[in-house]
């Protein structure tokens, strides 16, 4: 029973997980952030680069999906596995988050062969975000009508209005702005806050929603410090 549970926590929140991801996209696109997409094919040398701001890793995917891309010279059976997907999400941003520029070498010893015997390319879609300074209090004190959550990397919770009113998100940022909150004994720093803030991208995904779903990882957010535990912090009325 324990392990019936178990397991369908986890796949509860991979699907969390990509119901997000897809949702950022949406809302980067609604609210005008364009994402760069560059496909390369196998053997060749990727570079993400950002003119001004840094990178940040939306989706990637090493295997094949048409017929078309990088099909120069490779016969119909090397191309004929148009279901070959892996996600290299995870992989990339590791490399390259943060950065105005890198190089991903595509080949099978990076990231594994999906489909043994078809030529493969990788697809990567990922946008330039210019840093920000988050210098006034997320969550006002004492404040009428505010609501306030901090909600630890990695985990899951639903802000909510009552029966009529729909959720108003005010400030957002995911980050370390206080050490006493969300401590976690495998991210011991005590300095060296860092802030992303995400009020825009919040008040798009919860506007006109009685229920919303926040999602603190930073395979959402950009993540200012890597090796810091954080949280995303949000205040919301109800309107």
């Amino acid at each position: 029973m324990y392990r019936r549970l178990l397991h369908n926590n986890m796949l509860f929140n991979m699907l969390q997980r990509e119901l997000n991801l897809i949702t950022l996209l949406v809302l980067l696109c609604q609210h005008g952030v364009k994402a760069v997409e560059i496909h390369t094919c196998e053997g060749e040398t990727a570079s993400p680069t950002c003119a001004q701001g840094t990178i940040k890793v939306l989706a990637a995917n090493f295997g094949r999906t048409n017929t078309t891309a990088c099909s120069t010279g490779w016969s119909v059976t090397q191309l004929s596995n148009i279901q070959c997907t892996k996600d290299i999400s995870v992989s990339l941003a590791s490399q390259c988050d943060g950065n105005q520029n890198c190089s991903i070498i595509v080949n099978t010893a990076v990231f594994g062969d999906p489909c043994p015997g078809i030529y493969k390319y990788m697809n990567v879609s990922y946008t330039c975000v210019l840093p920000a300074e988050v210098d006034d209090p997320i969550c006002e004190v004492n404040t009428a009508g505010l609501y306030c959550e901090k909600i630890c990397q990695n985990k899951l919770r639903t802000i909510s209005c009552e029966e009529g009113r729909t959720i108003s998100v005010q400030k957002a940022n995911y980050g370390k702005r206080d050490f006493l909150i969300c401590p976690h004994s495998d991210f011991n720093a005590t300095s060296s806050k860092c802030n992303s803030p995400q009020t825009k991208v919040l008040h798009l995904w919860c506007k006109g929603k009685r229920h919303c779903n926040l999602y603190a990882s930073s395979l959402l957010f950009l993540d200012q410090c890597p090796h810091i535990y954080k949280y995303l912090e949000v205040s919301y009325s109800c309107v």
